[in-house]
């Protein structure tokens, strides 16, 4: 008994030493190295709760916290705890108890989400935070750059425009970001078990995602509600979820050519972030009617 405490002792130091070290990079480094890095936060965390079990993952989270708290401000600690200590050891206690994929990918997702509203409240709370107060600070920045009135004008209006529009979809856009930021986390943290000599099970490929067919529903009454804010974040919401399925879709016909992964997934970014991507939701929703991938044969 002795041995087995001793040994979750020292992985446990090691771990926290692992995600104070990735977590200095990650704060000090510029994106997209930074945010690169900061995904990857939780996967000490969960690889000692497998190992290890919950408390030493909550133990260790919670020394890596006063850690970072002593070397870069009190404040650290709650994000520590919040953030990515609250995925690793929520992921890590879901792997251990080896859950299906699908649910594994969803207590990733629920706890992401649960994660980043639990950080927008402590920096409201905490650092009175105000989304105006951040546009009109940018604002002020690109008029130190000194550049003439005609610029700045337009410029004004984007961002206005864009505070306006981030006021609407807030709710909408923190879903839909946290949820793939749990899909991320669950992603690099699945093969780097995998490597360690667990067998996890892998869940089903992208390429071959797809929707259940009642999910057009919440689509519709987001088209149904559009006049109203509640109405436009049921849109986005489900827009971006078919957005996912159209990105599945292109991914099953990527495979078909000969590329390799990394290109294929250099692709897909692109395709999710330019504005072809509303045609890629578009695609999502027909092929859940008429299944272009043939997967219901």
């Amino acid at each position: 008994m002795a041995k087995f405490e001793t040994k979750a002792l020292v992985e446990g130091a090691l771990f926290s030493a692992i995600t104070v070290v990735l977590s200095l990079f990650g704060f000090y480094l510029p994106p997209p190295f930074g945010i690169a890095i900061i995904l990857t936060l939780p996967v000490p965390i969960i690889i000692l709760g497998v190992r290890q079990g919950s408390k030493t993952s909550i133990l260790s989270t919670i020394i890596s916290a006063i850690i970072l708290g002593i070397i870069v401000n009190p404040f650290m600690v709650l994000i520590v705890l919040l953030s990515f200590g609250l995925t690793g050891v929520v992921l890590g206690a879901a792997f251990e108890e080896n859950f299906s994929p699908f649910k594994i990918i969803a207590v990733s997702i629920v706890t992401s989400i649960l994660s980043t509203i639990l950080i927008i409240g402590v920096n409201l709370y905490f650092l009175d935070f105000d989304v105006t107060n951040a546009f009109n600070t940018a604002l002020e920045q690109y008029k130190q750059l000194g550049l003439d009135q005609a610029t700045m004008k337009q410029l004004e209006t984007i961002i206005n425009d864009m505070q306006k529009m981030f006021k609407i979809f807030f709710p909408s856009i923190i879903l839909a970001a946290s949820s793939v930021k749990g899909l991320i986390n669950y992603y690099i943290a699945l093969p780097v078990l995998n490597r360690l000599g667990y067998d996890f099970d892998t869940p089903t490929p992208f390429a071959r995602w797809r929707l259940p067919k009642y999910i057009i529903l919440g689509y519709i009454l987001g088209i149904l509600l559009i006049s109203n804010s509640f109405g436009k974040n049921i849109y986005f919401i489900f827009n971006f979820v078919y957005l996912i399925q159209g990105l599945a879709v292109a991914a099953h016909y990527l495979k078909r050519l000969n590329i390799s992964n990394v290109v294929q997934k250099v692709i897909l970014f692109i395709l999710a972030i330019i504005p072809i991507n509303q045609i890629l939701a578009f695609v999502g929703i027909l092929d859940q009617w008429f299944d272009f991938r043939k997967l219901e044969d």
